[in-house]
């Protein structure tokens, strides 16, 4: 019979689900801050830990937010708010290596990472549209020119030409992406990439 395993974790092991563990931290962040971290829970469905996350894994981002303090000290007016958020005992410990080896305030820090994840999520969303937009343009042209040749297969075709059958579903297709297009940058409705329908 075999004897059941007495080793204990290794303590690689240990460290890592040591690190995973959540604690509870409190932060005194703007009321700018905290509106963008708000907006970002709400437009992509993750958890404020979810978001403590991706602000800490990005180096970039960390030196923004570093550069951007500029050796301003944390002001106690009540533009600030104290708010206490689950994260990872990993990402508070770098937080506070990061707050050490700079000389800034952790909280400082918290506030200008979620700012600065906040612009540059809105940097490529100002630059995501304005392709989409030159995209809709060349789309719309097309489209257009699909439908004037559709016009002049129609005029020179039997109406069972099976040629005319399927550049009439093309012509379908074209139209319904510039469709889609246009209500993406309207109402932000998600392109279905799948999208094949011609009826």
């Amino acid at each position: 019979m075999k004897k059941p395993p007495t080793d204990s974790p290794s303590p690689a092991l240990a460290t890592s689900l040591s690190e995973k563990q959540s604690v509870r931290t409190t932060f005194k962040l703007s009321k700018k801050s905290l509106d963008a971290f708000n907006s970002l829970i709400e437009a992509h469905r993750l958890k404020p830990k979810e978001i403590f996350d991706l602000i800490c894994s990005f180096d970039q981002l960390i030196d923004i937010a570093v550069k951007s303090i500029d050796n301003e000290s944390l002001p106690t007016g009540k533009e600030y708010v104290r708010k206490t958020y689950v994260i990872s005992q990993q990402d508070k410990r770098l937080l506070n290596r990061l707050s050490k080896k700079h000389g800034v305030p952790r909280d400082m820090l918290v506030d200008r990472l979620i700012l600065a994840y906040e612009g540059i999520l809105k940097l490529h969303k100002k630059k995501e549209r304005e392709q989409e937009e030159k995209a809709y343009k060349i789309v719309s042209e097309f489209s257009q020119n699909a439908g004037a040749t559709l016009k002049e297969l129609s005029d020179l075709l039997d109406k069972d030409s099976p040629i005319l059958e399927r550049f009439g579903a093309i012509e379908l297709l074209v139209e319904n992406l510039n469709t889609a297009i246009y209500e993406k940058l309207e109402y932000d409705t998600p392109i279905d990439p799948d999208f094949l329908a011609t009826s």
